[in-house]
C-alpha cells in the first residue's frame, strides 16, 4: 500500500479531527476521544452564529437561491457531523480496520504520478481557497463582516475536500489490489484468490462505511451549486458579476467536480477488474472441464461473485457510471424548468421603477458627484436596481485618484508654507483643504449604503404616487436651485481669481503657477501635470458647494412628501372617514419618518461637514472684519464673499429646518378634528409625535432618575393588570408624587442650579483664556488637571439632567407600545371639557394670528434693544468717561437692559400660562380622563402657544437663558480682543 499518499492526506487534517493522526491510529485515552466531540460542538455553535448573521444577507435571495442555500448549509452540516461524530468517536475503529486488511494483501505501489496529483490537488485548494476568501471580504466590505459571516462555510468546506482526497487515494489502492489478483489466480492458489477477494469485499464495505456519505454529501454540494448558478445566469444576466468573483467560484465547482467525478470512475474501475478476475476464473473453469475434465476448484471459482464490490453513497443508490449520467440528467431538467419560466415571465416583467422617483429627478447632481469623485458608485446611467458600489470598478479607481492628487496637493501647500519663511497661508484656505478632503472621505462612506437607500428611496415614492401623485416641478425647482447656487459660487471664484491676480500675468502658463506656486515651486511646469491635478482642482474647489447643495435638494425632496400629507389633511380633516383612512395617513407618515431617520443617519456627517465650515468661515470674514486686516483693493470682494457666505449658511439652515417645520404641521391639523371623528388612529399618531420634558440635575437627579426607571419596570413587569383601573391609578399617582417632588426641588433649588452652571462655566472660559493666551505648551500638568476636572464636572451636570429626562419620558414609551385593552369609561361631563378644550383651541388660534401680523414687530423690537445692548457694552470698553458722565452712561445702559430683558420674560409668560391646564389636570383627582381631556392635554403639549420674532426665535423661559449666555459670549469676545490687540 502507498503510505506516503495517505500520511501526505493526514498531515493537516489530523489537528482538525478530520482523520486519524496515523494508519495504525487506536485511541486509549479519554481526551483523544472527546477531541472529536469538542470540535464539533465548537463547530456547531460558530454555525448556528453565522446563520444569524448571514440573515440579511440571505433575505436578497430568490426563492430558488434560498432554497438551494440552505440545502448547501445542510449538506455541510450533515457532512461535519459524519466527519466528527459518527466517524472519529462511534466509529473510529473503522479507520484501523481498513487500513489493515489493505496492509495485508500485497499490490504494487501507487506511481509517483498518482502521488503529485494529491499534492497538486492540495495546492489548488490552497489558491481557489484564498482567492474566494478575497472575493468575498471584497464583496461584504471587511474582514470582521466576512468572519462573523463566511469564515465557518470556508472551515466546513476542508472536511470534504480532505475526504475525497483519501477516497481518491484508497480507492487507487483497491484498483491496485484487485488487479494483483487478476495477475495473481492460478489453479494452485485458488483458495489464496478466494480469501484474498473476501477481505477486499469486506474492505469496499468499510470504505462504504466511512466515505458513502462523504460521497453523497459531496453530490449535495456540487449539483446545487451548479444549480443555483444557473439560476442567477438566465434570471439575472442584465447585471455584469465581479469576473474575478466568478472565476473563484467556477475554480471551486470544477475542483470539487473533477473529484467527485475521478472518484465515480475508480469506483467503476474497481467492480470492472472486479469482472475481469471472474472472467478470467471463468476461463480457467472451462479449459480444465473440457481438455483437462478436472472440476477440482469448480465450486471455489463459482463463489467469486459472491464477494462482488458493490460501492454505495450512503446505501442510497449505487455508485457506478450511470451515476454521472443520472446527475447530468438532473441538471438538464433543472435548466429547462428555468430556462421555460424565464420565457413566460419575460413578456410579463415591467420595470421595478418608474421616471418619477427620487432616483430620476437627482440623476443630474448624482452624475454631476461622479464626475467629481465624490460618489463612486456603478450604475448611474442606468435603473437604481443596478446601482452598486464595489472596491474594484473604474468609479472607485476614479474617486480614489482624485484623493490621493488631492493630499498631494494639499501636502506640498503645507509643506512649502513651512519651508518658505515669507509663505502665508490663510484660515481659509485651510478650511477649504480640510472641506475637501473630509468632503471626500464622507461621501465615500456614503457611496457604500447609498444604493440600498435609494432603492428604499425609490420603492416609497411608488407608492405614494398611487395616492399623492409626483410633485409636478420638483425637478425644474431642484434645477434651478443647483443652477442659482453653483452660479453663485463660480461666480465667487472668478471674481477671487481677478483679485488675486494683478493682470500682468498674459499667458496660460503664467497664471497656473502664480495660482498654484506651491506645487510648480517643486515640480517643473508640464502639460501633462496640469492635466493630472485639473480634475482634484474642479473638485476641491466646488467641494463645500456640493455638500451645501446635496442637503439642500435631499430637504426640498423630503419636504414635498411632507407638504403632500399636510395638504391631504387640510381636505379631509372636516369629512367624515373611515378609521382605515386615518391608519393609512398615519403609516404613510411613519414611512417618511423612518425614510428621513435612515437618511440623517447616512448623511449626518455631510450635514455637519456644511454647517461647520460654513460657520467657521463666517466667523473667519468677521474676524477679518474687526482686526481690519482687509486689504483696501479687495474690500469689494471681501463683501460679495460674505453676502455668499450668509446666503449659503442660511440657505441651508432654511432648506434643512423646513423638514422639520412640514413633519410638524399635522398636530395643528389634527386639532381642529371634530370629536365626532376623533378616533384611536389620531390619538396613535399624537402620540407618535410626542415630545416630553423633565429635567432636573446633579445628584438629585440620579436619585429621581431610578424612581422613575422604577415606575417604567412596574409598567413592564405587572401586564396582567393592565385591565385593572386601581393598578393604573396606583402608577399615576407615583408619577404625580415624582413630579410634584422635581417641581419642588426645581422651585427651591433652580437657581443654586444656576448658580452651579454659572460658576463652572466661568472657570472653563477662564482656564480657556489663559490656554489661548499663553499657549497650550506652556501649560502645567496641574493646570491640564484641573482644567479636565473642572470640564468634567460641568458636562456632568448636563448629562444627569439628560438622564432624568429620558427615564421620565420611558414610561408613555412603554404604555404606547403595549396591548392595553380600552375600557370606554366616561365618568366626567363631556360637554363640560369638550367647552374648555374649544376656548383653548380659541385662545391658541388667536394667538398665533396675532404672533402672524406683530412677529416681525417683535423681531425688530428685539433687533433695535439687542443693538444699543451691545453698542453700550462695546462703549463701555474703548470710550472713557468722566464721573458725571459715567452716570449718565449707566443709567440709560440699565434702562436698555431691562427693557431687553423685560421683553422677553413677558412673552415667556404667555407660553408659561398655556401650560397651567395640564399641569392642574395632571395634579387633580379625576379618577379617569375622558377623549375631550386627553385631546385637551394633547393640545396642550403639542400645540405650543408662544410669540415669535419673525420665526427666527420663540418667546419661551429658555429664551432669556440664551439671550445671557449670547450677550456674555460678545463681552468675553470684546475682552478678548482688547487684550490680544493691546
Amino acid at each position: 500500500m502507498d503510505i506516503k499518499s495517505i500520511k501526505t492526506c493526514f498531515y493537516v487534517a489530523k489537528f482538525f479531527a478530520i482523520t486519524p493522526s496515523s494508519i495504525y491510529d487506536k485511541p486509549t485515552k479519554l481526551y483523544q476521544k472527546l477531541y472529536p466531540v469538542l470540535m464539533f460542538l465548537i463547530y456547531t455553535i460558530t454555525e448556528i452564529y453565522s446563520v444569524y448573521e448571514r440573515r440579511y444577507m440571505n433575505a436578497h435571495l430568490s426563492g430558488i437561491q434560498l432554497v438551494v442555500r440552505n440545502l448547501l448549509d445542510i449538506s455541510l452540516y450533515l457532512n461535519a457531523y459524519h466527519v466528527f461524530v459518527t466517524m472519529m468517536t462511534l466509529k473510529r475503529h473503522k479507520w484501523s480496520t481498513l487500513f489493515e486488511i489493505l496492509l495485508k494483501l500485497e499490490s504494487k505501489d501507487l506511481s509517483r504520478t498518482f502521488y503529485g496529483f494529491v499534492i497538486v490537488a492540495h495546492l489548488l485548494f490552497l489558491v481557489i481557497f484564498v482567492l474566494n476568501i478575497w472575493c468575498w471580504i471584497v464583496e461584504i466590505g471587511g474582514w470582521l463582516a466576512f468572519t462573523k459571516q463566511l469564515l465557518i462555510k470556508f472551515v466546513e468546506v476542508y472536511p470534504l475536500f480532505v475526504l475525497l482526497i483519501v477516497s481518491n487515494v484508497v480507492l487507487k489502492i483497491l484498483v491496485e489490489k484487485y488487479r494483483h489478483q487478476k495477475n495473481f489466480i492460478n489453479e494452485s492458489n485458488v483458495e489464496t484468490v478466494k480469501f484474498n477477494l473476501f477481505l477486499l469485499s469486506q474492505a469496499v464495505e468499510t470504505f462504504n462505511d466511512i466515505f458513502g456519505w462523504t460521497i453523497l454529501q459531496t453530490v449535495f454540494f456540487t449539483v446545487p451549486r451548479v444549480l443555483m448558478y444557473f439560476d442567477i445566469f438566465i434570471t439575472e444576466h442584465e447585471s455584469k458579476p465581479n469576473w474575478l468573483f466568478f472565476l473563484a467560484n467556477f475554480l471551486t465547482n470544477l475542483l470539487f467536480w473533477i473529484l467527485l467525478l475521478y472518484v465515480i470512475y475508480l469506483c467503476d474501475l474497481v467492480v470492472k477488474e472486479f469482472d475481469q478476475i471472474v472472467n478470467v476464473a471463468y476461463r480457467m473453469e472451462t479449459w480444465n472441464v473440457v481438455f483437462n475434465g478436472s472440476r477440482k476448484n469448480l465450486d471455489v471459482m463459482k463463489s467469486f461473485v459472491n464477494f462482488r464490490p458493490s460501492f454505495t453513497a450512503a446505501r442510497f443508490f449505487e455508485i457506478d457510471r450511470s451515476t454521472i449520467f443520472s446527475i447530468c440528467n438532473a441538471l438538464a431538467s433543472f435548466l429547462i424548468i428555468i430556462i421555460q419560466f424565464k420565457m413566460n415571465t419575460e413578456d410579463s416583467k415591467t420595470k421595478p421603477f418608474t421616471q418619477k422617483t427620487v432616483y430620476y429627478t437627482l440623476n443630474f447632481f448624482f452624475v454631476l458627484l461622479l464626475f467629481s469623485g465624490y460618489l463612486p458608485v456603478q450604475g448611474l446611467f442606468a435603473s437604481p436596481i443596478h446601482l452598486k458600489f464595489k472596491y474594484f470598478s473604474r468609479e472607485f479607481f476614479y474617486s480614489l485618484y482624485i484623493i490621493v492628487v488631492a493630499c498631494i496637493m494639499h501636502f506640498l501647500r503645507l509643506y512649502h508654507y513651512f519651508t518658505i519663511k515669507n509663505d502665508k497661508i490663510t484660515l481659509r484656505e485651510l478650511i477649504f483643504m480640510c472641506t475637501a478632503f473630509l468632503s471626500l472621505v464622507f461621501f465615500l462612506q456614503l457611496a457604500r449604503k447609498w444604493p440600498r437607500l435609494i432603492q428604499k428611496w425609490c420603492h416609497l415614492d411608488e407608492k405614494f404616487n398611487v395616492t399623492y401623485s409626483y410633485p409636478k416641478y420638483l425637478k425644474l425647482q431642484l434645477t434651478l436651485v443647483t443652477s442659482i447656487y453653483l452660479l453663485i459660487v463660480f461666480g465667487e471664484y472668478f471674481y477671487f481669481m481677478s483679485v488675486k491676480l494683478d493682470g500682468s500675468e498674459n499667458t496660460f502658463q503664467k497664471v497656473v503657477e502664480k495660482i498654484y506656486f506651491y506645487i510648480f515651486a517643486h515640480i517643473p511646469y508640464n502639460i501633462a501635470v496640469v492635466l493630472v491635478i485639473v480634475l482634484p482642482i474642479f473638485s476641491n474647489f466646488i467641494a463645500l458647494s456640493l455638500i451645501d447643495v446635496f442637503v439642500i435638494l435631499v430637504s426640498i425632496t423630503i419636504t414635498f412628501r411632507f407638504q403632500q400629507i399636510n395638504e391631504l389633511l387640510k381636505e379631509q380633516k372636516n369629512k367624515n372617514n373611515s378609521i382605515n383612512f386615518w391608519m393609512t395617513v398615519r403609516r404613510n407618515y411613519s414611512e417618511i419618518g423612518r425614510l428621513v431617520s435612515e437618511i440623517n443617519d447616512t448623511i449626518s456627517s455631510i450635514t455637519v461637514l456644511s454647517y461647520g465650515s460654513n460657520m467657521i468661515l463666517l466667523i473667519n470674514e468677521l474676524s477679518s472684519f474687526i482686526g481690519n486686516v482687509v486689504v483696501e483693493e479687495s474690500k469689494c470682494f471681501y463683501v460679495y464673499s460674505f453676502l455668499v457666505l450668509i446666503i449659503r449658511l442660511l440657505s441651508v439652515y432654511y432648506f434643512s429646518s423646513r423638514i422639520n417645520a412640514e413633519s410638524r404641521k399635522p398636530i395643528r391639523i389634527l386639532f381642529d378634528v371634530s370629536s365626532e371623528i376623533y378616533n384611536v388612529e389620531i390619538k396613535r399618531w399624537f402620540m407618535q409625535m410626542k415630545l416630553d420634558s423633565v429635567a432636573l440635575t446633579v445628584a438629585i437627579a440620579i436619585s429621581l432618575k431610578r424612581r422613575f426607571q422604577q415606575i417604567t419596570q412596574r409598567i413592564v413587569n405587572h401586564k396582567e393588570q393592565y385591565k385593572n383601573v386601581e393598578f393604573w391609578r396606583n402608577i399615576r399617582e407615583d408619577y404625580d408624587r415624582l413630579a410634584r417632588l422635581t417641581q419642588f426641588l426645581d422651585k427651591e433649588l433652580s437657581y443654586l442650579i444656576l448658580f452651579s452652571i454659572g460658576f463652572n462655566c466661568f472657570w472653563v472660559m477662564k482656564l480657556l483664556y489663559n490656554v489661548l493666551r499663553f499657549g497650550a505648551e506652556s501649560q502645567t500638568i496641574n493646570f491640564m488637571f484641573s482644567f479636565g476636572f473642572i470640564l468634567l464636572r460641568f458636562l456632568s451636570v448636563f448629562e444627569s439632567c439628560t438622564r432624568l429626562n429620558n427615564e421620565s419620558r420611558k414610561p408613555s414609551f412603554v404604555i404606547q407600545f403595549s396591548h392595553i385593552p380600552v375600557d370606554n369609561i366616561e365618568n366626567i361631563s363631556t360637554d363640560f371639557w369638550q367647552e374648555i378644550r374649544n376656548h383653548y383651541d380659541l385662545l391658541s388660534h388667536m394667538v398665533r394670528h396675532f404672533d402672524k401680523e406683530v412677529s416681525y414687530l417683535i423681531l425688530a423690537s428685539v433687533g433695535f434693544n439687542g443693538f444699543w445692548v451691545l453698542l453700550f457694552f462695546y462703549k463701555s470698553y474703548t470710550a472713557k468717561f468722566s464721573s458725571s458722565a459715567n452716570l449718565y452712561f449707566a443709567y440709560p445702559f440699565g434702562y436698555i437692559i431691562l427693557r431687553f430683558l423685560l421683553l422677553f420674560h413677558c412673552g415667556a409668560l404667555l407660553n408659561e400660562e398655556s401650560k397651567k391646564p395640564a399641569i392642574i389636570i395632571h395634579f387633580s383627582e379625576i379618577p379617569v380622563l375622558n377623549t375631550e381631556i386627553t385631546r385637551l392635554l394633547t393640545q396642550i403639549e403639542f400645540d405650543n402657544v408662544f410669540l415669535s420674532g419673525g420665526k427666527i426665535f420663540r418667546m419661551k423661559s429658555g429664551i432669556l437663558l440664551s439671550v445671557v449666555g449670547a450677550t456674555v459670549t460678545y463681552e468675553l469676545t470684546i475682552v478678548q480682543y482688547n487684550i490680544f490687540s493691546n
